[in-house]
């Protein structure tokens, strides 16, 4: 009896354990789309209404990625591999001083969190891109961090303006929107997008969804939302119920350009003929895999990008937090640099934290060398 007991309790606890897992995905999926949602989502020229999914002018090629990407030899392969996924040791960062980042005289500020999250402050506005404070999955265990965010939410400033690149959970969490919800910060998306927004608090009168080429001016700054090579889904793999976006932030004194994610295409060259040359571009460069290079760019399509957008400094993201691919997590870092000396380009990439502002010099610290030769050293 008392046996009988003992497996009922534990089934009881597994059975508690499984629904609040359950609990927590769902809260963190998002919002789903209405038919009058997918009949605005038709009135542009990226949605397929017959499919009712938002569609990549390299759609066919990243719709035959699919199957290799779910095949199951590919996985069980892939779950094997990988050396130095994360580092064994804390990746060194720079203490953040906001009123230091509030000061306008040394503007643009730009702060990099790691990954692809941004803290901006430009033109007398903070913009936060991308902000993702914990794991980047829809459960607490999922994609961990290397390292606890070196900012919580709960410290950042007054945020002027929220961009979103896209909804994948390394760019977009559920948590986050929903601190955001409680202040006035207004919120730039790809069309879509407004949809998990609404669903965690964000009101109509506090959201712009814009579409491929379209521009928001705001004061003394210009936010256009331009194409990326990518897919989009929080509830199945290539769903595209929602859009993707790159971005160019200008202002009178400064023209910056963010990636999001995105595969290589002939789009960085139009984004550069339209709106270049930039001061910065901030690229991803990182979770690659040759399945997925339609909609991740390897460091050599980085350096293409790079140039085709007319680009004065190359920043690279999208490394150095989460382990999304199987490549060892300096191999990004070791990669573009060795690639931009080659090709005589100028790269600069910031400690997490780190500050860029108009008095950076711009010489290239390798910081994460010492860390990864260690790691090596042990496994020799």
């Amino acid at each position: 009896m008392k046996k009988t007991s003992s497996y009922a309790l534990i089934s009881v606890l597994i059975l508690m354990a499984l629904s609040a897992l359950g609990l927590q995905a769902c809260a963190n999926l998002g919002g789903s789309h209405s038919q009058s949602d997918k009949q605005r989502y038709a009135l542009s020229k990226q949605y397929d209404a017959k499919e009712q999914r938002f569609v990549s002018p390299n759609q066919a090629s990243i719709d035959a990625m699919k199957d290799k990407v779910f095949n199951l030899k590919n996985i069980y392969e892939q779950l094997g591999k990988g050396k130095h996924l994360t580092p064994d040791e804390k990746l060194p960062e720079h203490r953040i001083d906001m009123a230091a980042f509030l000061d306008d005289q040394t503007s643009p500020n730009i702060i990099w969190l790691g990954h692809s999250s941004y803290l901006i402050r430009i033109a007398q506005k903070t913009i936060l891109i991308d902000p993702v404070f914990e794991n980047a999955g829809p459960i607490f265990f999922m994609a961990n961090r290397f390292q606890p965010a070196i900012l919580a939410r709960t410290d950042l400033p007054p945020v002027d303006y929220v961009l979103i690149s896209h909804d994948h959970y390394d760019h977009l969490e559920a948590a986050t929107i929903k601190h955001l919800a409680a202040n006035k910060s207004h919120f730039i998306v790809p069309i879509g997008v407004g949809t998990h927004l609404r669903q965690w608090g964000i009101p109509q009168e506090r959201l712009t969804e814009k579409d491929w080429w379209d521009e928001v001016q705001l004061d003394n700054l210009l936010i256009a939302l331009v194409p990326s090579e990518h897919y989009s889904g929080r509830k199945a793999f290539l769903a595209n119920d929602t859009l993707w976006a790159s971005f160019v932030i200008k202002s009178a004194k400064t023209n910056l350009y963010f990636s999001g994610d995105s595969g290589y295409g002939d789009h960085f060259a139009t984004i550069g003929q339209r709106y270049g040359p930039f001061d910065l571009a901030f690229l991803e460069n990182g979770q690659y895999h040759p399945v997925s290079r339609k909609i991740h760019m390897h460091p050599e399509d980085t350096i293409k990008a790079f140039k085709d957008l007319n680009a004065n400094i190359l920043v690279p993201m999208h490394w150095a937090m989460f382990a999304l691919a199987r490549h060892a997590w300096y191999d990004p870092a070791e990669q573009i640099t060795d690639l931009a000396h080659k090709n005589g380009l100028k790269l600069y990439v910031p400690h997490i934290g780190e500050m860029i502002t108009n008095q950076t010099n711009y010489d290239l610290k390798h910081w994460w060398q010492p860390i990864m030769k260690r790691q090596q050293a042990k496994t020799e």
